[in-house]
C-alpha cells in the first residue's frame, strides 16, 4: 500500500480559510434575514428563498463534481472512509427518510393554501427533497464535498432554525387557514417530524465536519498496513451492566407513558413533573457514579496495558463533536439552575428542578471525560473505521495474579460501559419521543419569559438528542476496544 505521507503546505490552508469565510458570511446573511422577518413579523419567504438558492447551488455542484470524477475515472481519490461509519450512515438514512416524509406533508399543506403561499415557500419542500436525496447518495459513496462545504453546512443550520420558528409562529391569516381535514392532518403531522429533520441536519453537519477536517489527510490515513479486524463480542461475566441498563430502559418507557398521561390534566401536572424529576435525578446520579468508577478503572487499566495515548485523528474529531454537542444540554441545565436559585418561588418542584439540573451537569462532564479517556486509551490497531473494526488488547501480564486483576478490571469496565450505553439510549428515547417537560414547567417560563425560554429549548434540545446518540456510538467503540 502507498506509504507516502502528505504534508500540509501553507498554500493548502487557503481553501480552509475561504470555507470559514463563506461560513461566516452566510451565517451573518442568514441571521440578518431571520432577525428582520422576526422583528417585522413577515412571512418566511425570504428565508425559504435563501435556503432554496443554497440547496440548488450545492446540489448542482455535488452532481457536477461526481460527474467529473466519474468521467476521469478517479472516484477513489475522494473517498473518506472515516466519515462513513455504519451508525452515522444508518442514522443519516433514517432521518433523511423522515425529512422526505416531512417534505411530502409540506407539499400537501402548501397545495391547500396555494393562494397565500409565496413561490419560494412552495418550491422549498421540492428542492429540499432533491437536495436530501443527492446528499445522502453522495455520503453513501464516501465522496468528499470540500468546496462549498460551508454553504451546505450552514444550509442545515438555517433549516434547523427555520423549522423551530415555523412551529412557534403566530396564527396565520383567516384566508390561509386549512379548510379540509386532510390539510389539518398535513399541518399537524409536520410538528412531529421536525425533530427528525433537525437531527438529520446535525448528523450531516457532523459528517461534513469530519470530511472537511480529513481533506488532505487521505493518503496519510491509508498508508498503514492491513490490521486485524475483530467483531463485536459479548464477553463472559458482563451481566450486571446490561441488567441495570435494561431496567433503566424499561423504567424509561413507564415514566414516559405515565408523564404523557398525567400532564394532560392540570391537577396531575405536579405529580407528573415530580415523577420525571425523580427518575432523571436517580438515573443521572447512577450514570455519574458509573462514569467516575470507569475513570478510575481506566487509570489502572491504562497503566497495565497501554504505553501511550492514541494519536488517531478520527478519534480526536469524535471527541470534538461529542464535546460540542454536549454544550446544548449543558447550557439548558445551567439556565434551569440559575432560574431555580434566583427565582423567588418556593416548593418541592423548585428543589427537584435544581437537583435535576445539577445532576445533569455533573453527568455530562463525567461522561465526556470517561468517553474521551476511553477513546484516547484505545489501542491503535488500525486507522480505518468505516466498518466499525473493534480490537481487543491481548497484552496481559505473565503473572497469574496480575492477569486475574487485569481481567477483573476489564469486566468492570465493560459492565460500566454497557450500563452507560443503555442508559443513554433510554435518555435519547425520553427526550426524542416523550412529552417536553421544558415547556410544561412554569418556573423557567416565568423567569425568562415564554418566548425566550422556547428559543433556549429549541436550540439546546436537538443538541441534547444528538449528544445521546453520539455518546452511544462512542461508548460502543470504547466497549469494542476495551
Amino acid at each position: 500500500m502507498d506509504q507516502t505521507v502528505l504534508q500540509e503546505s501553507p498554500c493548502s490552508r487557503m481553501p480552509s480559510f475561504l470555507s470559514l469565510f463563506y461560513l461566516i458570511l452566510l451565517l451573518s446573511l442568514g441571521s440578518a434575514i431571520i432577525l428582520a422577518e422576526l422583528v417585522h413579523h413577515n412571512p418566511h419567504s425570504h428565508v425559504h428563498g435563501l435556503l432554496t438558492v443554497l440547496m440548488l447551488v450545492s446540489s448542482t455542484w455535488m452532481l457536477w463534481f461526481a460527474y467529473q470524477m466519474h468521467r476521469r475515472g478517479k472516484p477513489g481519490m475522494y473517498k473518506d472512509q472515516h466519515a462513513g461509519a455504519v451508525w452515522l450512515k444508518g442514522g443519516l438514512a433514517l432521518f433523511a427518510l423522515a425529512t422526505l416524509v416531512l417534505d411530502c406533508f409540506h407539499i400537501g399543506h402548501y397545495w391547500e393554501i396555494l393562494h397565500c403561499a409565496s413561490v419560494f415557500t412552495i418550491m422549498y419542500p421540492f428542492v429540499q427533497a432533491i437536495f436530501t436525496l443527492v446528499q445522502v447518495y453522495k455520503y453513501t459513496k464516501h465522496i468528499i464535498v470540500s468546496v462549498l462545504y460551508s454553504i451546505i453546512d450552514y444550509c442545515f443550520l438555517l433549516i434547523d432554525y427555520q423549522d423551530f420558528e415555523l412551529i412557534g409562529q403566530a396564527d396565520p391569516p383567516v384566508h390561509c387557514i386549512c379548510t379540509t381535514e386532510l390539510c389539518h392532518i398535513f399541518h399537524e403531522t409536520t410538528a412531529y417530524l421536525y425533530p427528525f429533520n433537525i437531527e438529520f441536519s446535525l448528523f450531516s453537519s457532523a459528517m461534513l465536519y469530519i470530511m472537511w477536517k480529513n481533506t488532505g489527510r487521505i493518503k496519510e490515513q491509508q498508508r498503514s498496513t492491513v490490521a486485524k479486524k475483530n467483531t463485536f463480542q459479548i464477553h463472559h461475566g458482563i451481566i450486571v451492566g446490561p441488567i441495570f441498563g435494561a431496567l433503566a430502559l424499561a423504567v424509561t418507557f413507564a415514566v414516559m407513558i405515565s408523564f404523557g398521561v398525567l400532564v394532560r390534566t392540570t391537577e396531575n401536572k405536579f405529580h407528573a413533573l415530580k415523577i420525571y424529576y425523580l427518575f432523571n435525578a436517580v438515573l443521572l446520579s447512577l450514570m455519574s457514579v458509573a462514569s467516575g468508577a470507569g475513570m478510575l478503572m481506566y487509570k489502572f487499566h491504562r497503566d497495565n496495558s497501554y504505553s501511550g495515548r492514541s494519536k488517531n485523528i478520527v478519534r480526536s474529531l469524535d471527541i470534538t463533536i461529542l464535546l460540542a454537542s454536549s454544550c446544548g444540554p449543558l447550557m439548558a441545565s445551567v439556565f434551569s439552575a440559575v432560574a431555580s436559585v434566583v427565582s423567588q418561588s418556593e416548593g418541592v418542584l423548585k428543589m427537584l428542578d435544581l437537583c435535576f439540573s445539577l445532576c445533569k451537569i455533573i453527568q455530562l462532564l463525567g461522561q465526556d471525560l470517561f468517553i474521551a479517556e476511553g477513546l484516547h486509551s484505545a489501542p491503535n490497531v488500525g486507522e480505518g473505521r468505516g466498518d466499525w473494526s473493534c480490537s481487543v488488547s491481548q497484552q496481559c501480564p505473565n503473572d497469574l495474579i496480575l492477569q486475574n486483576l487485569f481481567v477483573t478490571r476489564q469486566k468492570i469496565l465493560r459492565n460500566i460501559i454497557s450500563f452507560l450505553l443503555l442508559s443513554n439510549i433510554s435518555l435519547w428515547i425520553l427526550y426524542a419521543f416523550g412529552t417536553r417537560p421544558h415547556l410544561v414547567r412554569e418556573l423557567e417560563q416565568n423567569f425568562y419569559g415564554f418566548t425566550s425560554w422556547v428559543v433556549i429549548v429549541n436550540i439546546t434540545l436537538p443538541l441534547g438528542i444528538f449528544y445521546r446518540m453520539h455518546s452511544v456510538a462512542g461508548l460502543f467503540e470504547v466497549y469494542c476496544a476495551s
